[in-house]
């Protein structure tokens, strides 16, 4: 049986890594982007802050609790996307063969989930830092999230 193995150099690999080191460095403090509704309204507002933030003044004193209610925590994976926008989960975006992609967090890591039907059930799911996935980022665009465009997933 002739079993054929993927090569890869040792310089393509120290630069992959590089680039990986980079963005976790990039990274310096975790940010969360909260999803709020308004109860009067029913309308979604989004609001960050740093861990430090929250620490220092308190999730209280950020934002007006008595008329919002937290419906999400985004976390942000500390990658942008071609335009600069920081990619949180819970964000969707193109540009990778026609396909739409879902921003996850499960099992402590980001997850990519192609969106898109395979007799009915999820196809696709790929860590957001495999080694294979390090340049995806340049490529798209965030076009939405799961809570302003749930027409989206369907």
């Amino acid at each position: 049986m002739n079993v054929m193995k993927k090569t890869i150099s040792i310089k393509t690999v120290i630069k992959q890594h590089k680039k990986l080191i980079n963005k976790i460095n990039d990274m310096k403090e975790v940010k969360i982007r909260y999803v709020l509704e308004n109860i009067h309204t029913g309308k979604v507002h989004f609001k960050w802050y740093t861990i430090s933030q929250i620490e220092l003044k308190g999730i209280a004193r950020l934002f007006d609790i008595e008329n919002y209610k937290i419906i999400a925590r985004d976390y942000y994976t500390g990658l942008k996307d071609k335009n600069g926008t920081e990619i949180y989960s819970g964000d969707i975006f193109g540009g990778i063969i026609n396909f739409k992609w879902l921003v996850i967090f499960e099992n402590a890591s980001f997850m990519l989930k192609k969106i898109g039907r395979l007799s009915g059930i999820w196809s696709n799911i790929s860590r957001l830092f495999d080694s294979d996935m390090q340049d995806i980022y340049e490529l798209v665009e965030v076009i939405g999230n799961i809570h302003q465009n749930p027409e989206f997933l369907k």
